[in-house]
């Protein structure tokens, strides 16, 4: 082979491969330390599939061992500091920013159509996506983050172009105009939750993960006369192919 083609061929593959470079990881962003901030948040307090979701999802991080002590939130619990609200969901974030490197947040409830994730509180709540940005931007700045946001309509964060930024994850259980399905006392968890807790070990990384909800939601909601809740995903550039705590 001639050296012009020689030099053709290399160059046509360095072309190919960073025309996918979105989808390599980040090594040095992903190599900073693996201490994890962690709120784990059920919003509401009808029906225990929400708080079956949150206890599930701790057990599971726990057993992976990156994530040793997540912090767990629901509507009906008796310690103030630990019943979801706007404030107390900041205020826990806080708590640990100066001693993590990352940032890990599942949230599941309901949701309402341009209003965002709704908390059962005594005045009833929604915590909104300029709630979740000012509180990014105020305790994980530009650390790795991954936001798990399991409610009717949430496609509404993904969609929020202050949250779209290189160092953010996000993976909803519905389109912005879409419901989620599942939320029903017979339930043990929501569709989008069951489909969670069923595939986080069977997934390496964040992509893995949102790839393997799509294929367990569809399976879900196949043959319902319903329209399809349309999970979303939005994966910066820097957390493409992420691994997961």
């Amino acid at each position: 082979m001639k050296r012009s083609s020689i030099f053709f061929v290399i160059s046509f593959l360095s072309l190919v491969l960073s025309s996918c470079g979105s989808y390599v990881v980040d090594s040095e962003f992903a190599a900073v330390n693996n201490r994890w901030n962690t709120l784990l948040i059920s919003g509401d307090n009808q029906i225990e599939a929400f708080d079956n979701a949150v206890s599930r999802m701790g057990e599971i991080l726990t057993s992976r061992g990156n994530i040793t002590s997540p912090k767990k939130m629901f509507a009906r619990s008796g310690d103030q500091d630990a019943r979801a609200t706007v404030t107390t969901i900041q205020y826990q974030l806080s708590q640990n920013s100066e001693n993590t490197d990352k940032c890990f947040i599942f949230m599941t409830s309901h949701g309402a159509k341009n209003r965002g994730f709704y908390l059962h509180t005594q005045r009833t709540e929604f915590f909104t996506p300029e709630h979740m940005t000012y509180m990014l931007n105020e305790q994980c700045k530009d650390k790795p983050t991954i936001l798990l946001i399991s409610s009717c309509y949430s496609g509404f964060f993904s969609d929020t172009k202050s949250l779209r930024k290189d160092n953010i994850a996000i993976l909803t259980a519905a389109a912005s105009d879409r419901t989620s399905f599942g939320c029903g006392v017979e339930n043990k968890y929501t569709y989008w939750d069951s489909c969670l807790v069923d595939n986080y070990n069977k997934s390496k990384t964040i992509n893995e993960l949102s790839e393997n909800i799509l294929t367990c939601i569809k399976a879900k909601e196949k043959g319902s006369s319903s329209n399809f809740s349309n999970p979303q995903t939005f994966i910066g550039s820097k957390m493409q192919n992420f691994e997961l705590p």
